[in-house]
Parts: C-alpha cells; sequence; structure tokens
C-alpha cells in the first residue's frame, strides 16, 4: 500500500507485449494513438462485467483489510487523519459488490467478499435503542459507533437503505429488508412536519441531519427510488402517518418545487429558520449543480411513473436527462468522447447514470446516453488502465500532480467498477 503512484508519460513512443506474441516480438504504439475494444471474442455485457471485476479485484487488495474488515479512504496512504473510510465511502464498496453479486450470482468469492462488507457496516451501527441509524465514524467494534450530536447525517443514511434493499434482492435475505426498513425510518423522522403560517400547509423535506438546519439536495432525492420499491414490497405499511407510496410523492414533490431550476437541474441546499422549534422561514437556494442530486431525482422521477404511470413524472425526469447530459458531459477535447465533473468524486456521476438506468427500465430514451457513457469509460480503460485503475479524467488520462490520481479515493475506485457493473447490468437487460 505504500507504492507511489508512477507518472504516466504523455508523449514518447511506448511499447507493449502482445498476448501471446514471442519476447522478440513487440507492437510499437505511438503516444496519441486511440486504442479500441480488443478483439476478444466477448459481448458487451461480458466485457463490461470482466472490467469492473479487474477494478474491484485490485480496489479490495489495495484498500480492504479483511482482518480489521475495514477499508481506508485513500491509496496510497493520504495522511493518518483520513485512513479510516467513512461510512459513505464504505457505502461505495457495498454498492459495487452488490452489483457484482448480481451480475455474477454463481461466483462465490464475490458473494464472500459481499457478505464481509456487509458484517463491515455494521461497525458504523450507532449505540442506540431507537432507531436504526449508521454513525459518519467507525465504530471500535461492531453496534459500537458512538451516536450523539452531529454522529450522522440522514443522506449516509438514505444510502445505506437503498443498498441494503439492493442486497435484499439480490441475496434474498429478509434480515436485509427489516435493516432497510428501519434505517428508512430513521431518515423520515428527518422531515420538517412544522406548518408554514402563510400556506396553512407543511414546510415539508428532510433536513441534512438531526443537529443541522439546512434541508439538502442530497438528504431528499436518494430516499425517493428506494421508497417506491418498498410500497411495492408493503403497499399498506404506514410509516409515521403516511404510506411508503405517498412519502414518496411528497419528498419528490418538495424537491421538485425546492431544488429544480429552470434548467432542469436541481440545486444543492436552502437553509432555514426556526423560532422553538418551529420553522419560520427558507432562504434561498444554493444553485451548484452537483451530477448526483440530477441523478437521484430522475431515479426517483422514473421509479414513482413506474409505480403510478402519472406520466408528469416521466417526462420530468427526461428532461433532467437531456439537460444533465448537455450541461454536465464535456467533448470538448475529443469529439464523441465525454468527461463528467471532476471537482468532486465521479461517485457523484455514477449517480447520475444510476439514474439515467433507472430511467431505462421504463423508456428507451436513455439507451443513447448510456451509449455515450459506454464509449467514454471504454476509452479511457482502453488507453489510460494503469495498476487497474482508471484516472478521473477519462479523455485527457493521468494528472501527475492531479491529487485524485495520486491520491486515489476508494469511492472513484468504486465508482469506476460499479459503472462498469451498471452498464453490464444494462447489456443484459437486451438478453
Amino acid at each position: 500500500m505504500k507504492k507511489k503512484l508512477a507518472k504516466i508519460l504523455t508523449a514518447g513512443v511506448m511499447t507493449f507485449c502482445m498476448v501471446g506474441c514471442s519476447s522478440t516480438t513487440t507492437e510499437v504504439i505511438k503516444a496519441g494513438t486511440i486504442l479500441d475494444n480488443p478483439k476478444d471474442n466477448l459481448t458487451s455485457a461480458e466485457r463490461n462485467n470482466l472490467r469492473s471485476k479487474v477494478i474491484a479485484d485490485q480496489m479490495w487488495k489495495n484498500y480492504y483489510d479483511e482482518e480489521l474488515n475495514g477499508a481506508i479512504n485513500y491509496y496510497p496512504y493520504k495522511d493518518d487523519t483520513e485512513e479510516i473510510a467513512s461510512v459513505w465511502h464504505f457505502t461505495s464498496i457495498l454498492s459495487l459488490y452488490i452489483k457484482l453479486v448480481k451480475n455474477n450470482p454463481h461466483d462465490v468469492e464475490l458473494k464472500r467478499k459481499l457478505n464481509t462488507v456487509l458484517e463491515g457496516l455494521e461497525y458504523y451501527h450507532e449505540r442506540r435503542t431507537d432507531y436504526r441509524a449508521y454513525a459518519v465514524k467507525r465504530g471500535v467494534d461492531i453496534d459500537m459507533a458512538s451516536s450523539g450530536y452531529m454522529a450522522d447525517v440522514y443522506d449516509d443514511n438514505m444510502w445505506i437503505a437503498r443498498e441494503f434493499l439492493n442486497a435484499y434482492e439480490t441475496l434474498n435475505d429478509e434480515s436485509l429488508l427489516t435493516k432497510c426498513e428501519e434505517t428508512i425510518e430513521y431518515c423520515l423522522t428527518g422531515w420538517d412536519s412544522s406548518i408554514n403560517s402563510d400556506t396553512g400547509a407543511e414546510w415539508g423535506g428532510i433536513y441534512w441531519g438531526p443537529d443541522y438546519l439546512s434541508k439538502h439536495a442530497c438528504s431528499n432525492g436518494p430516499i425517493i427510488s428506494t421508497l417506491v420499491r418498498l410500497s411495492k414490497i408493503n403497499p399498506d405499511k404506514v410509516v409515521n402517518g403516511r404510506t411508503y407510496l405517498q412519502w414518496a410523492k411528497d419528498v419528490y414533490d418538495f424537491g421538485l418545487k425546492t431544488f429544480k431550476m429552470s434548467n432542469d437541474l436541481y440545486g444543492d441546499m436552502i437553509g432555514t429558520e426556526k423560532s422553538g422549534g418551529v420553522t419560520t422561514s427558507h432562504g434561498s437556494l444554493d444553485t451548484t449543480a452537483y451530477t448526483y442530486n440530477t441523478g437521484t431525482m430522475i431515479s426517483g422521477g422514473a421509479y414513482l411513473y413506474e409505480a403510478t404511470k402519472d406520466e408528469k413524472y416521466l417526462n420530468q425526469a427526461k428532461k433532467s436527462m437531456k439537460a444533465s447530459f448537455e450541461y454536465f458531459g464535456d467533448d470538448e477535447v475529443l469529439n464523441g468522447y465525454y468527461q463528467f465533473p471532476l471537482g468532486t468524486t465521479i461517485w457523484f456521476n455514477l449517480t447520475l447514470f444510476q439514474g439515467y438506468y433507472d430511467l431505462l427500465l421504463v423508456d428507451d430514451s436513455a439507451s443513447e446516453y448510456l451509449a455515450l457513457i459506454q464509449k467514454s469509460i471504454d476509452f479511457a480503460y482502453n488507453n489510460y488502465l494503469y495498476d487497474n485503475y482508471l484516472p478521473v479524467n477519462w479523455v485527457s488520462g493521468w494528472q501527475y500532480g492531479l491529487t485524485s490520481d495520486e491520491n486515489k479515493d476508494v469511492m472513484d475506485v468504486c465508482a469506476s467498477a460499479e459503472i462498469y457493473a451498471l452498464l453490464s447490468m444494462k447489456d443484459s437487460l437486451n438478453k
């Protein structure tokens, strides 16, 4: 794990010995040559699956400590204060391995790793008796994470609930469904039910966390699709006064009203003011657009459309998909090959692509966007794969001096592998 990331040369001539060649036969490839997918006799689904496993296997070797059943945030090490993965980072590993097992249901080793990660997640489970909640920081033992002031945030718990449901559907383990529902119930306690005296209606929206006054797109959007999916399993179950489907509609409506901008993307957050524990006003919207905020609302809209057949959800999801690709996708460096934002973890971009996939389940229009994502990540894999990792910049490649390339974030690595796993799932839909 102490090995330094080597510099990637961007000029000159590179020499490769091709698979199956003799020790004296080489193919000279000049820098700047664009490599395409190999003629490996694999289907697209098979190749995507293989590539997701290549990256995931390397991640496991460098980031995951099975003896401690935990993970590190960065490789090579960044500094001692940032080594142990936060629950958000850890959940990205869980999300990846669920998709890997879904794509490889008979792979015993992948299933073993998934169960290992599921157990490792419980080190973040808080010491409390009222709700199932997961803290930002890992505890010293299972079920021993500290609770209390600012120990957790609702959005982390929404991602976890989503993955419990995904794991339940993949492993058919009822205990995972129970954990999903219990975690969702905790997230819904963050809903602002105080009444706006001007309108007579709830202010609504879920706060970022129990100790925060801000409401974020990321603490509302991620729960919607999970609520809709739970409504199919338990359509009549009432949680905090509402069915799962009603909650999904209410959270979606709040997100649409509060965060959607005129360009059909979603802003980031609003502040609130309170008096005596009751909300008195909302602040103005922070209009910073992140890929994952739009992605979760696309997912939520797609699932709500599937459940209700109300065209308003489908139409908005399609408008946001088109707007998001035009806004976030950048092919100025190389026409037809798209780079997505680098300012944050590329796991944000994965969440946008997940939105496209979820929309594809109900509408074919998403296929053209996913095809361009496929083409772009393949460009990175064919031309820049190094030590079984991809650079965060798919088009320009490795950047010496770029922090995210020198000290790779586990979320970026997992996102690269999971994008391929997601694309493999997409290909399998056509079988």
